[in-house]
């Protein structure tokens, strides 16, 4: 069963009509779909959006399938990365492999072939679905990357009550970025890119990115959110009070 209605995905193809043909496809899949058509466009866009999954034309202009994959390897582990491409090149399939790729499909990919690469991307993504992240006051914070939804769970005698922390549409995406970061320090820039992605009409500014981590942090347990001086901010996921 495929269960990707929670994950982003970048396509990158070069031709036009694949390309249009393959996104009505995804979209019946995937929460969100972007495009990009040449290996720039899509570094850009996987920088900008960071989505949960990568399908690829090897052979882009720009930067091709393979150059983009090293890229992203080089710090990123966990994205799911799909390659599609014409050749049979055996060594093509062997830094694919190295590369930790999901699967290597050869074109014309079929249906068939491309479906049983979304249950087994889907089956992957399952299993990191949640992040525990604090014990605070006997209740557990938990990530949710299905619902993008921080969850406050209670243990009591008999059950687990889980109830979902209220939280405004910009700091949950302040949020899923502090979690997703692996203790990697966010600057203001990459808050602002992050947060304000989607508003074309708004200018940079760190009063509002001060304003609103302000706001998160009096929504979690002290300590968590840190200020590395001149560096950015980071996820504690050891607070010193509990």
């Amino acid at each position: 069963m495929i269960s990707l209605k929670h994950i982003t995905l970048l396509y990158a193809e070069d031709e036009l009509e694949t390309l249009q043909q393959y996104k009505k496809y995804f979209s019946n899949y995937f929460k969100t779909v972007h495009t990009a058509t040449d290996g720039i466009q899509t570094e850009a866009l996987y920088h900008q959006f960071k989505p949960d999954v990568l399908i690829l034309d090897i052979n882009m202009p720009g930067l091709n399938g393979l150059e983009l994959c090293r890229k992203v390897r080089q710090k990123d582990k966990k994205t799911k990365i799909i390659l599609l491409t014409a050749r049979t090149d055996q060594s093509a399939f062997v830094e694919a492999i190295e590369l930790g790729l999901t699967t290597y499909l050869i074109k014309p990919v079929f249906t068939a072939k491309l479906k049983q690469a979304l249950v087994k991307i889907s089956d992957e993504l399952k299993d990191i679905s949640r992040i525990s992240l604090w014990l605070y006051n006997d209740e557990y914070y938990v990530w949710d990357c299905s619902s993008r939804e921080l969850l406050l769970e209670t243990d009591t005698d008999s059950d687990t009550i889980t109830e979902a922390l209220a939280l405004t549409k910009k700091e949950k995406r302040l949020l899923e970025l502090l979690v997703t970061s692996d203790k990697r320090k966010q600057t203001y820039q990459n808050i602002h890119n992050a947060v304000w992605y989607d508003d074309i009409h708004k200018d940079y500014s760190e009063y509002s990115i001060k304003t609103l981590i302000k706001s998160l942090r009096h929504k979690l347990p002290p300590d968590t959110i840190k200020n590395a001086y001149g560096l950015g901010f980071y996820l504690n996921h050891s607070p010193e009070k509990f």
